[in-house]
């Protein structure tokens, strides 16, 4: 959700600031371009801090529940994909494979064990 969130804002900023009075479809059409980019810049750092959250609050097994957190994201953002239809072009497919593992690389940091 705080993706989401942080995509509509992007959007939001565009349409007011660098873009306002410009057709619906050029919003749209930068939302698409821009939320992979956003997915992989944003994405980290959220899990990042998920997983801070949960070594906090599980400490022992707090890296397994950030695996299967990650797990059950990537396969519900995978579905999600494709029931949209979305056109999965090479760049699509290497940004998500990218925000995917940003993903996994902030969860896998943010609860590693403190030495």
């Amino acid at each position: 959700m705080l993706l989401i969130a942080a995509l509509v804002a992007l959007v939001f900023l565009y349409s007011t600031l660098l873009a306002p009075g410009r057709e619906h479809a050029e919003y749209t059409d930068f939302a698409e371009r821009s939320g992979p980019w956003l997915s992989i810049l944003v994405g980290g750092p959220l899990f990042y801090l998920f997983g801070r959250l949960l070594s906090r609050r599980i400490a022992p097994s707090a890296r397994r529940i950030g695996l299967v957190v990650w797990a059950l994201y990537s396969l519900t953002d995978a579905a999600l994909v494709l029931a949209s239809g979305a056109v999965l072009t090479p760049l699509f497919v290497a940004q998500w494979l990218a925000s995917q593992a940003v993903k996994l690389l902030g969860m896998q940091l943010g609860t590693r064990r403190a030495g």
